[in-house]
């Protein structure tokens, strides 16, 4: 929401209301119906006095103003909740909710603080804050991970038009996360964000199009997909892209491409870019073969927790491919991914036991 001179709290805004001068007398302590009472108030102080002496008198002034004091207190209390909301534009709203997500110079991160801001934007329709309040119910930052509320913000997001709340409630349609399983809905909202650029979008539309999900399977709408997404820097279009020119898929198969592709998913820490790559180097296509660039990356992908690459090490050290064989440090690396329930891991290790008698 814009700021202008019909904004609620805007300095420019003379339009006012009988609620609003309601508000301000009440701010002011000297609202009609408490005036009267005070004036009340005030003649029992002086028939008191007539009749009881200023001792008493003393003591009903004291009485009167504690409880006046109170009551402008309570009023000033409540005029400063009831404004709060005024004091700022959705806008402003959203980017408080935003810097408590993140964290900024004067505000840490409080998520309890974001979910407030957000949503109090997202009820004025601020599309950001609806697709942001989202994102918190989806992944149960502030809140309790609800997938129907995420789907109903993202929801309001996306009929407003914004590209990443409609890549999110397609992926909630992909998933069945709050809504039923609708490849065809998941499909509808992608596209509707890949057509503005969106780079998530077109990344999740290039795999409907590779998968045949809500439409007929098409190889070069999935690469044509995917190469958007990989020129706007996603890294997952990045590894992507480069399996389709590595095996020829939707494009004509170019190894230099592949290599190209591997490698700028590979540097954003991609993991399926880093295994790619280790792939392209172990077997020699698009480059020579070298086993020690080969087991770096695969070390990259494996510090990532990855069970095939864990695997793939073990396979190096097992046959002595860019290190020393070692049958120690192989069965090291197949526990580990074999601990992740990776099934050649497994298999791997009960040959060796079989074979070499070793205790695993």
């Amino acid at each position: 929401m814009e700021l202008n001179n019909t904004t609620p709290g805007h300095p420019d805004n003379t339009v006012e209301t009988k609620e609003d001068d309601k508000n301000l007398q009440q701010a002011e302590g000297v609202s009609s119906e408490n005036k009267g009472e005070c004036e009340d108030l005030m003649k029992v102080l002086v028939k008191t006095t007539i009749k009881n002496g200023v001792y008493i008198s003393v003591i009903v002034l004291l009485i009167i103003g504690i409880g006046v004091g109170a009551w402008v207190h309570h009023n000033k209390k409540m005029r400063k909740e009831s404004t709060e909301l005024y004091e700022y534009t959705a806008a402003q709203m959203n980017e408080l909710g935003k810097d408590y997500l993140f964290g900024s110079n004067d505000k840490p991160i409080n998520y309890d603080m974001a979910v407030k801001w957000f949503r109090m934007a997202a009820e004025e329709n601020h599309s950001s804050a609806q697709c942001y309040l989202g994102y918190m119910y989806e992944y149960g930052y502030g809140v309790e991970i609800d997938y129907t509320e995420a789907a109903k913000w993202y929801r309001l997001s996306a009929d407003i038009g914004n590209a990443y709340a409609q890549t999110r409630l397609g992926h909630l349609y992909l998933n069945g996360f709050g809504v039923e399983t609708d490849y065809y809905k998941a499909q509808k909202w992608f596209r509707m964000a890949a057509m503005q650029e969106e780079s998530g979008g077109q990344n999740y539309l290039a795999y409907m199009y590779e998968k045949g999900l809500g439409v007929e399977k098409d190889y070069d709408e999935a690469a044509k997909w995917y190469l958007a997404a990989a020129e706007q820097g996603f890294a997952d279009a990045q590894k992507n892209i480069a399996k389709f020119y590595r095996d020829g898929k939707g494009v004509e198969q170019n190894y230099t491409e592949a290599i190209y592709w591997y490698r700028k998913a590979a540097e954003q820490d991609n993991v399926g870019g880093q295994i790619g790559l280790g792939y392209m180097y172990d077997v020699g296509l698009g480059v020579e073969q070298d086993y020690d660039e080969a087991l770096k990356w695969f070390r990259k992908a494996a510090e990532q927790n990855n069970a095939y690459a864990q695997t793939y090490i073990g396979f190096m050290y097992e046959e002595g491919h860019g290190v020393e064989k070692d049958l120690h440090e192989a069965i090291r690396w197949y526990k580990i991914a074999a601990d992740q329930g990776n099934e050649y891991a497994i298999e791997q290790l009960q040959l060796i036991s079989n074979q070499y008698s070793f205790p695993l």
